[in-house]
């Protein structure tokens, strides 16, 4: 082993921390795998961080297994399961019900999403979408995805379908913490809450908190050391005091305020906006140079043509103010 890089880790912060300063991945060097690893005797843990250091050296043990059989066997096998098996069907469910114009029963159906989705994504599998998946990308890292299907299906599905449909079905259908925080709104009675001016400002500081936590995870090359969502912490129970006075916050919050949360500081929101802009861009680009290809009519003058569908668009235009009027 020549080194050591933490891609995700859901320790409590500062115990963490205290590996880090301690230089304690650099212990590690050198380990060739031949023999089980074993703390105190190979590698001394870290005064006051013990089970971390175990859980760390455990990590590093199997991460150098895996290596070994990959190396042997010459490739790894598709890991499908339940948790892909419930993506998917979650993905395919929003995507179908969003279409619908029951909206009795599309109200219904997305209340069951999003109880599975604190269910399984939140509390079983602790595996919801955070700012660390867009960050590792961006950083280049791309796990093999025959070992991690999940993550590319969450990550990809979120953003192909916000690409393709200019629609994020994750945030507002399946959500672990969205789900929980519309659960305690429904208890509280929580109202959306939106005041002006300050709500814009709300929004520029959610956004300024998103690129810099993007950038400061590229610069440290850890993706989820600078994720700020509190969603390890409830999912996982785990976490030091401002994780837990964080949540309490937010939590107590969602009582009187809709998913406030998801409204002011997610980070995860900005970048789906980002996507999304690009999207509009590219349709705009996409339809100028379509109509550039398209040619005009030979037989009518560039005014006339121009007057003659100008007012065939007016005419339309009218038309369809007035249905909506009798309607």
């Amino acid at each position: 082993m020549v080194g050591v890089q933490v891609i995700e880790q859901h320790e409590t912060p500062g115990f963490f921390d205290w590996l880090r300063e301690d230089g304690y991945f650099n212990r590690f060097l050198g380990y060739t795998g031949s023999e089980p690893l074993q703390l105190g005797r190979d590698v001394d843990a870290v005064t006051g961080a013990t089970l971390s250091s175990e859980a760390v050296a455990l990590a590093i043990e199997r991460a150098v297994n895996t290596l070994h059989s990959t190396q042997i066997t010459g490739s790894t096998g598709i890991v499908f399961g339940w948790p892909e098996v419930t993506l998917i069907a979650l993905f395919a469910s929003g995507f179908f019900t969003s279409r619908s114009r029951n909206s009795k029963a599309k109200r219904w159906i997305r209340l069951g999403m999003l109880g599975v989705g604190v269910v399984m994504l939140g509390f079983i599998l602790n595996k919801p979408l955070t700012l660390a998946h867009f960050t590792a990308f961006l950083s280049g890292y791309w796990p093999d995805w025959h070992t991690h299907l999940y993550w590319y299906l969450l990550f990809g599905g979120v953003v192909l379908a916000t690409f393709a449909r200019g629609r994020n079905p994750y945030c507002s259908w399946f959500c672990p913490f969205g789900g929980v925080q519309e659960c305690l709104g429904a208890i509280g009675g929580a109202q959306i809450y939106r005041p002006q001016p300050f709500y814009p400002r709300f929004k520029q500081l959610q956004r300024g908190l998103a690129l810099a936590a993007i950038l400061l995870g590229l610069a440290l090359r850890q993706p989820a050391a600078t994720s700020y969502e509190p969603f390890g912490t409830l999912f996982a129970m785990t976490g030091g005091f401002f994780p837990w006075m964080f949540l309490v916050l937010i939590l107590f919050s969602s009582l009187i305020i809709r998913r406030p949360f998801c409204t002011y500081l997610c980070p995860i929101d900005p970048v789906i906006e980002f996507i999304g802009r690009i999207r509009g861009w590219t349709l705009t680009r996409w339809t100028k140079k379509q109509r550039q290809k398209k040619p005009a009519d030979p037989s009518l003058p560039d005014s006339a043509g121009g007057g003659l569908r100008g007012a065939d668009h007016a005419q339309r235009l009218c038309c369809a103010s007035g249905r909506r009027a009798a309607r």
